[in-house]
């Protein structure tokens, strides 16, 4: 039978089969991960009682009280002992917008056929792995599809009940995050072209009134202090909006040129066939027109900082301008077999491409994330008496004190760990080695310094002047003197890596201490074993003695 006589039923069937493949793919990919970074302010400083902040406080400059209730809720009955029902909220989340990208394509003239291939694209595009592996992406992926689905109750009658109930949800998904304002735009779009200008405004007026008094009263505390130096200017908004959605059209070719062509084309055809696709499809049009206002507000808080093509980004473009580009290719290949037969290879092809990357993605993930779970349970065996940090996470959980996890700990809310040799290497490169400010000699030498043979080496009062010509040198501290504490001093502007080796032949780290140049870099060692520092210039040690 040709593809496009097969009736609806049987491409709706198929659809839903398509959706179970994503979710096995997912939970297969998405093996080995666990907490990081941002979830941890969820875990330990977010609930209902006797929180640190409380539930309308931004996170970072998101409204996030859904995602917030959603994860107390969760941690409530699985604490920190499994990932996976964290996981399940996002992949039941994104599974609904892609069915909801669906039937927003079936509702815009998309051909089922057509429609079906192309949410599978996005159902498994990896360039967005972030908001497929990451659970408190929860709250970026629930804004798009409470958008989705409010752009799904934009029908043709505009009867009362029916903006009400529209207007009522764009209110309720401002809670998820600030994603979701950019939504509420193109839903008003949306109902702009279907109910007109007035039902449009009354939609959109109350979700506009509560999140300014929402950023007047609670909001405003994330838009100040610590995330200014993140924020961009007017210069930042072309470079993102244009680098954002070229790379989200060049990300299955991982190439910048052909989402630049692809671009290009795109917005030739909408130039040209704009004005007719309104009047057809304006909730593709109004989805898609989200694309470059999101990336434009987030050039102006994350500029400074974020790539417009990070994985979080790329996969919100991507479930906006989808649809558009289906529909756009609906007109191209229209009723005729061989054309959507080779419509669907293209589809096929893509989502192989994007199952390879998001494989790719959530393996080093996996590493990272496998390391970090030991590097912080190890933590807890360590003795506290001699640490020069008290944050055994370097990289992705800065803020998770030793102290936070033995209250965690405590409560049983941790899995059972039994920590190896890597674990606690790995743990005592946290704890043991930490910036500092700069100290003079500090005493009876705690350790013995060895260096390369091409170093050069001049004394110093109590300490050296090392030069190691780019080669690691080794620490080894005195067993006998447990309280004194090790410096290394330098100005180089590329810093110094620190490294703790242990058995078996494996390194933990590095850990990078960035430097300025102008300001001398200071790590401070209180390694229980042998550290290994290595740094361009020189450095000055104290605390050593010197070996050859």
């Amino acid at each position: 039978m040709a593809l496009v006589a097969r009736p609806t039923k049987t491409w709706t069937w198929l659809h839903a089969a398509s959706l179970v493949l994503v979710l096995i793919v997912l939970v297969v990919a998405n093996r080995g991960q666990w907490f990081f970074g941002d979830e941890w302010d969820f875990i330990l400083r977010r609930g209902l009682h006797h929180a640190q902040y409380g539930l309308l406080r931004p996170h970072n400059e998101h409204w996030s009280t859904l995602p917030i209730l959603w994860w107390r809720a969760t941690y409530s009955v699985y604490h920190l002992h499994t990932y996976w029902p964290y996981l399940f909220g996002l992949f039941a989340t994104h599974l609904v917008v892609v069915h909801a990208a669906w039937r927003l394509m079936r509702r815009s003239q998309v051909g089922a056929p057509l429609a079906t291939g192309v949410a599978l694209v996005l159902g498994l595009f990896g360039a967005g792995s972030e908001n497929l592996s990451w659970a408190f992406q929860v709250g970026f992926v629930g804004s798009l599809a409470a958008g989705l689905l409010l752009l799904l109750l934009v029908d043709d009658t505009g009867e009362r009940r029916r903006v009400a109930l529209v207007a009522t949800g764009a209110v309720a998904s401002l809670m998820l995050s600030g994603i979701s304002v950019v939504m509420v735009v193109a839903v008003g779009l949306a109902a702009l072209a279907r109910w007109g200008w007035r039902k449009a405004a009354a939609m959109t007026a109350p979700a506009a009134a509560v999140y300014l008094v929402w950023l007047k009263f609670c909001g405003r505390v994330g838009l100040e202090g610590g995330t200014s130096a993140l924020h961009g200017g007017p210069g930042d908004i072309p470079r993102y909006v244009w680098g954002g959605m070229a790379a989200t059209l060049g990300a299955p070719f991982k190439s910048q040129h052909i989402g630049d062509a692809l671009l290009v084309a795109l917005l030739v055809v909408v130039v040209v066939r704009g004005a007719d696709w309104w009047r057809r499809a304006p909730l593709v049009l109004a989805l898609a027109a989200a694309s470059p206002i999101m990336l434009a507000v987030i050039s102006q808080g994350r500029g400074a900082v974020q790539s417009p093509a990070a994985p979080r980004y790329l996969y919100l473009c991507a479930a906006m301008l989808l649809p558009l580009i289906a529909f756009a290719a609906q007109q191209v290949v229209r009723d005729d077999t061989p054309r959507v037969a080779l419509a669907l290879v293209a589809c096929a092809l893509l989502t192989g491409l994007g199952t390879n990357e998001l494989f790719d993605s959530l393996h080093f993930d996996r590493n990272v994330e496998l390391t970090l779970r030991g590097q912080m349970l190890a933590a807890l065996s360590l003795g506290g008496e001699h640490l020069v940090s008290q944050f055994p996470e370097f990289s992705y959980a800065r803020d998770v004190s030793i102290a936070d996890l033995r209250r965690l700990q405590r409560r049983g809310d941790l899995p059972a760990f039994t920590p190896n040799v890597a674990n606690l290497a790995w743990a005592r490169l946290g704890t043991e080695v930490a910036p500092g400010a700069p100290t003079d000699a500090v005493g009876s030498a705690a350790a013995a310094l060895t260096t390369p043979r091409r170093a050069k080496v001049q004394p110093r009062g109590d300490c050296f002047v090392v030069d190691p010509h780019g080669f690691p040198v080794m620490i080894t501290r005195v067993p006998s003197i447990a309280d004194a504490v090790i410096s290394v001093t330098t100005r180089a502007a590329t810093g110094v890596d620190a490294f703790v080796p242990y058995a078996g032949g494996g390194r933990a780290g590095p850990r990078s201490f960035a430097g300025s140049g102008a300001a001398p870099v200071v790590v401070h060692d209180s390694v229980a074993g042998p550290l290994l520092l290595q740094w361009n210039g020189t450095a000055t040690v104290c605390g050593v003695t010197w070996q050859k």
